[in-house]
C-alpha cells in the first residue's frame, strides 16, 4: 500500500505550574490518498477526509526543561468518509482508544544544535467496526523518535522514527476467532520538521513498514509506504 497523507494538529497548552501543564492535542487527517496492490494482482485506490484524534496529556519538565515527561489518554473518532461497500476506505468507521500514553523527552545540547529523544509507549484498544463485525486485535505500541536540530533555537530539525506494534489479543469476526494474537510489526519513519515561528511548525515524514509476522487464516501483513505532511499550531 501507498499513501499521501495530510494532517493538521492544533495544540493548547495550560501552565498548572512552574513545572507542570496540560496540554489538549487535536489532529485531523485533511486529506489522504491510498493506492494498493493485492497479491493476486487486484488494484484498489481511495481519496478523502480522515478520522479525528483528540487527547489530553498532563506533564512536568526537570532540569531547566531538558527532561520532559507526561501521561495521558487519547480518542480516535470515526468521522472520516466511509462507505461500507467500498474494500478500500480512509475512516476507519471504529473508535479507538489510546490508553494509556506515557512520553518521555531528554533534550542534548551541543556545541552546534540540539538533540531531541522521545519515547512513546502506550496500548491501542481498537472498537468493533459495526458494519463488518469485525473486532481488530489491541495492540502494545513502542515510538522513539531522534532529532537533530542545526540550531541551538531548533528552528530546522531532522529526524528518524522506529516504532513497533504487538498484539495483544486475537481479532474477531462476526465472533469468530481470528488465530492473530500472535501479529507484531516493525517500521521506520524518516523526516524534516521546520519551526516557521514560535507555536508554528511544519513535519514532512516518510514511513515504512519493514517487517511483521503474517497474519493466519490467509492474510498477510501489507507493507506500507506513507508520506505524512503536518501542520502545527500552538497556543
Amino acid at each position: 500500500m501507498d499513501a499521501f497523507q495530510t494532517f493538521g494538529k492544533l495544540v493548547h497548552v495550560q501552565r498548572l505550574s512552574d513545572k507542570w501543564q496540560l496540554t489538549n492535542v487535536l489532529i485531523a487527517v485533511l486529506g489522504a490518498n491510498l493506492d494498493a496492490e493485492l497479491n493476486n494482482g487486484a488494484h484498489m485506490s481511495n481519496s478523502g477526509i480522515g478520522d479525528v484524534m483528540f487527547s489530553n496529556f498532563i506533564g512536568r519538565w526537570w532540569k531547566n526543561r531538558l527532561i520532559h515527561t507526561c501521561f495521558g489518554v487519547a480518542v480516535k473518532f470515526p468521522v472520516g468518509e466511509y462507505d461500507k461497500n467500498e474494500p478500500l476506505n480512509i475512516g476507519e468507521n471504529r473508535y479507538v482508544l489510546y490508553l494509556p500514553g506515557f512520553f518521555f523527552e531528554f533534550r542534548y545540547p551541543l556545541e552546534k544544535g540540539m538533540i531531541f529523544i522521545d519515547n512513546a509507549i502506550g496500548l491501542n484498544w481498537r472498537l468493533e467496526n459495526p458494519d463488518t463485525d469485525y473486532d481488530d486485535h489491541d495492540v502494545f505500541v513502542f515510538n522513539l523518535i531522534l532529532t537533530y536540530f542545526t540550531s541551538k533555537d531548533c528552528k530546522l530539525g531532522f529526524f528518524v522514527q522506529p516504532d513497533c506494534e504487538v498484539a495483544l489479543n486475537k481479532s474477531e469476526w462476526k465472533g469468530a476467532n481470528q488465530h492473530d494474537g500472535d501479529f507484531y510489526t516493525f517500521g521506520t519513519g524518516l523526516g524534516v520538521v521546520w519551526n516557521i515561528k514560535p507555536g508554528t511548525n511544519v513535519n514532512l515524514k516518510w514511513t515504512r513498514e519493514w517487517y511483521g509476522r503474517d497474519l493466519n487464516n490467509g492474510a498477510f501483513a501489507p507493507e506500507i509506504n506513507a508520506v505524512h505532511f503536518m501542520w502545527t499550531y500552538t497556543f
